[in-house]
């Protein structure tokens, strides 16, 4: 299982300013005439995207190959300076990100993304939302304790303040969040005790919103909550460790099961009383894909059956799935959604 943490301060939106960046620039250069000339190309390349760039031969002291981008930082500035190698071609590698003279609107891009977001890089699209582990780390454990209070009954933004995440990270709310939020129906469910990060993904997802850490270009992390229309949200729970046999024995229990066109309300009732496991049924997916749950009867001829088995033939039926998940606290619990969202849940779990 993924393991970091969450840090959320609280309603007044704190912004975090970037701090002051200085760069510089140094190019390697192999011996010989032809490299002479392409250090002369590449001074006039960085002169006309407004740097100074600093051209040297290779001598017997470098050895191996440099680090490409090294960041220093005080509380309030931060000095980056990237050092690249020429090789015989006339191309720069600064790392794995290499430039021919002719790649201006790229190498101006990769020196403005730089400038913006230090050595980390634009967190977009890469693992972990381009956090380091120290700060994934920090991040899950902010969200690995229980929710105190029960927030049912509450408006989303009220029931988000209760939850009392730590201050050291600022929370955010997009537009388009903050009108979801006010508009959306008070929360539904009982949460107490449910790790804070679950019981936050699990309200927010009842309104179509969802949330998930946000490296600032300071290189502070804040939460940001938005409309559910990504897909590396902050998961719904996370898979357990061990095997299903192992995490939730009571499912593999065999009993006597009949089913005669009975709500899938009750099933799922009848099984968390049996089991202690609880059933949460994701409501909104489900309704945006035409279903309504609270209608929906399932049947089933009388035979001998786990709960694991009941589960998934009614789930099955009924063109739903399921997924065993835990918490952040490692309270185990079964989430119920579409076949698409499930799955998509699954392979997003399997890819880390």
């Amino acid at each position: 299982m993924i393991q970091f943490l969450a840090a959320i301060v609280l309603l007044v939106p704190q912004t975090t300013r970037p701090k002051a960046t200085t760069l510089s620039f140094e190019i390697i250069t192999p011996q010989g005439t032809g490299s002479r000339v392409a250090a002369q190309d590449w001074g006039r390349v960085f002169a006309k995207l407004g740097h100074t760039v600093r051209v040297r031969q290779q001598t017997a002291s470098d050895t191996g190959s440099p680090e490409p981008v090294t960041q220093t930082e005080t509380k309030s500035a931060r000095r980056i300076k990237a050092t690249g190698l020429l090789d015989n071609r006339g191309i720069v590698h600064f790392g794995k990100d290499k430039f021919r003279v002719t790649d201006t609107v790229r190498l101006k891009d990769w020196i403005d993304n730089l400038k913006k977001y230090g050595v980390q890089g634009d967190p977009s699209g890469k693992p972990i939302w381009g956090l380091t582990k120290d700060q994934f780390d920090n991040f899950f454990r902010a969200t690995a304790k229980p929710l105190a209070t029960e927030v049912q009954g509450m408006p989303i933004e009220q029931a988000v303040r209760t939850m009392e995440f730590p201050a050291s990270t600022p929370i955010k709310w997009t537009d388009d969040a903050k009108k979801i939020a006010a508009s959306a129906d008070e929360v539904q469910r009982e949460l107490k005790l449910y790790g804070r990060g679950a019981a936050l993904a699990i309200l927010l997802n009842d309104a179509g919103l969802g949330f998930y850490p946000e490296r600032a270009p300071s290189g502070s992390v804040e939460l940001l909550i938005a409309k559910r229309s990504r897909v590396d949200m902050w998961p719904i729970g996370w898979p357990p460790k061990l095997s299903l046999a192992k995490t939730i024995p009571e499912f593999y229990k065999r009993v006597p099961v009949s089913l005669p066109n009975v709500t899938l309300t009750r099933v799922f009732g009848a099984i968390e009383a049996n089991t202690k496991i609880p059933i949460l049924i994701d409501h909104y997916q489900i309704k945006a894909k035409g279903q309504e749950f609270d209608k929906m009867k399932v049947e089933v001829k009388p035979r001998k059956m786990s709960w694991n088995s009941v589960i998934r033939t009614v789930t099955v039926k009924s063109r739903l799935n399921y997924d065993v998940r835990v918490d952040e606290l490692g309270k185990t619990f079964v989430w119920v959604s579409t076949q698409e969202i499930i799955k998509a849940g699954k392979d997003r779990f399997k890819a880390k």
